[in-house]
């Protein structure tokens, strides 16, 4: 089982957005057992799934909504640790997506960020974004020496996302060679068919979304699949 966020510490590079998109591909046309977990104060997803529920009732995937603990006075309620670890032992799902609020300046945020497995981080060519992406490598890459002292693997990765065509666009793999982060060869435009997203429907297999934009999620999901080492179902 993977527990993973998409990350960033900028508003608007489409972190819930993505996540959605994975967990709607890699249940619906790729048969994989996921999960989403909110624990966003913004609830961005589950307002989402509580509108398809006027026109959906059989969901590909469950999406719970939890804190990451309660303060409990001398002690803390370890909430969503507490969950992920049961979920470990029963061995249900493939995949955890944690929708994490875009901060670092939270030890609750912090304990949360320390629960995952890996970070997908979302890039965009703003000046800001980038910024704002520069902070949260330097955090991340923190967590990873910190998890590597204790035995543990953290595994890190950029993804192009709402690329528009823009000249700032293309020295994305400069930006990640000098921030040491590895960069997905697949990459997703800004496409009115992801802001138009819901949560049971998939990309792929879905003969709405045009054929270009089919093939894009299909690669970058496969892509996904393999980076992360999750299963392939026939």
């Amino acid at each position: 089982m993977l527990v993973l966020s998409v990350m960033n510490q900028k508003g608007g590079c489409g972190k819930s957005v993505l996540t959605v998109l994975l967990a709607n591909t890699l249940s619906v046309d790729f048969g994989l057992k996921v999960m989403i977990i909110e624990v966003d104060e913004q609830q961005t997803i589950l307002d989402v799934r509580k509108m398809d529920r006027e026109y959906e009732t059989d969901f590909p995937y469950p999406i719970e909504v939890m804190p990451i603990w309660v303060d409990m006075g001398k002690k803390k309620e370890k909430v969503l640790q507490d969950f992920l670890d049961k979920k470990f032992e029963e061995d249900e799902y493939d995949l955890i997506l944690v929708d994490i609020p875009g901060r670092t300046d939270d030890k609750m945020i912090l304990h949360a960020l320390a629960l995952m497995d890996a970070f997908l981080i979302p890039l965009v060519s703003d000046t800001a974004d980038r910024n704002a992406t520069l902070n949260f490598c330097i955090t991340a890459k923190q967590m990873q020496i910190m998890n590597q002292e204790i035995g543990k693997e953290l595994d890190i990765w950029g993804v192009r996302n709402r690329l528009r065509n823009r000249y700032e666009e293309k020295d994305f793999e400069a930006f990640c060679n000098q921030i040491d982060l590895p960069l997905f060869d697949s990459s997703l435009r800004e496409l009115v068919a992801y802001s138009r997203f819901n949560t049971y429907e998939g990309f792929v297999s879905n003969p709405v979304h045009k054929k270009d934009v089919r093939e894009e999620v299909q690669a970058f999901a496969k892509e996904f699949i393999n980076r992360f080492d999750l299963p392939v179902y026939a």
